[in-house]
């Protein structure tokens, strides 16, 4: 049997902006998260701050562990265990402009996705586990957000349980943000009442949307005015950075709808007046409650 030589490293999920850093190895191109070798006298922690810049010319700071990962493997006739810290971490200047220090033999590319992205981009299964450590951690400092016109006005801050929604048109589809944004998001939308006036649009007929075509909705024209108010929800708000959810479903694939709730929907020909918006909050609590942040009038 072979003796086991013992390794270890450490590593981060550097995040920014609800996106992920990541390094693409050539030409394997081979994507994993940036790590390296734990040397004498460092902390894991060290380790991963030195390897993030080494390798992507990012500084970051430590918000949190991972945990660790081992495995096994050959090499050169040896046979080695390695025992991999990981970390998540945070961006600390936007601004900067990434010089790696890279060692002579390394060719790395730096490739920032959003975080719904990120999944599918990873090739192995063990940078997915961890990756869905960091989501988990980084969701308990998000807030997920749609806007909507509410077909019944309710009240600021009011809260229905998710199974009894209100019927809505949504304008806005559900994205991501820091819980700390929520005040400069609500500023945002306020500019977009400028020069709008209401406007009417008609539902039209019955459709099957979502990830899975099993949600039940009613669709509804999609005039130039409709259009014009998605759009500029979505220039209202790009500079905060939102992490859409489902981005394939917006501006020219954008198809409003009026979901149907239980004991309540619209028909095909319903005369539908957009005189307002609310910014919804779907994860205000854990009870299944959806929280009216602030509704916009026209």
């Amino acid at each position: 049997m072979l003796h086991t030589i013992q390794k270890y490293s450490a590593g981060g999920v550097v995040y920014s902006d609800q996106k992920v850093l990541m390094i693409k190895i050539l030409p394997e191109n081979e994507v994993i998260f940036p790590k390296g070798t734990i040397e004498v006298g460092e902390t894991p922690e060290q380790t991963a701050i030195r390897e993030v810049f080494e390798e992507t010319g990012y500084k970051a700071k430590i918000k949190g562990s991972l945990g660790t990962e081992y495995y096994e493997y050959d090499e050169d006739g040896k046979h080695f265990g390695k025992t991999v810290h990981h970390f998540l971490m945070e961006l600390i200047d936007k601004n900067l402009e990434p010089t790696p220090h890279r060692e002579a033999g390394e060719n790395f590319e730096n490739l920032w996705l959003p975080i719904n992205e990120t999944f599918k981009a990873l090739t192995f299964q063990a940078s997915r586990d961890t990756l869905e450590k960091a989501i988990k951690i980084i969701d308990q400092n998000t807030h997920k957000y749609v806007v909507a016109h509410l077909l019944r006005p309710i009240e600021d801050s009011s809260e229905y349980q998710t199974n009894n929604s209100p019927l809505h048109v949504t304008l806005l589809q559900i994205f991501s943000l820091p819980k700390k944004d929520v005040k400069k998001l609500v500023d945002k939308l306020n500019t977009v009442t400028n020069n709008l006036r209401p406007f009417s649009v008609f539902a039209e007929g019955s459709a099957m949307f979502g990830p899975n075509k099993d949600v039940p909705v009613i669709t509804v024209k999609r005039t130039p005015q409709i259009l014009d108010l998605h759009l500029k929800l979505i220039e209202s708000i790009k500079t905060l950075n939102p992490g859409y959810i489902f981005p394939g479903f917006m501006k020219d694939n954008f198809s409003p709808h009026c979901t149907i709730e239980p004991n309540q929907q619209i028909k095909p020909g319903d005369k539908i007046n957009i005189d307002s918006f609310s910014l919804l909050d779907c994860g205000e609590n854990d009870d299944g409650l959806i929280r009216v942040i602030k509704t916009f009038k026209l």
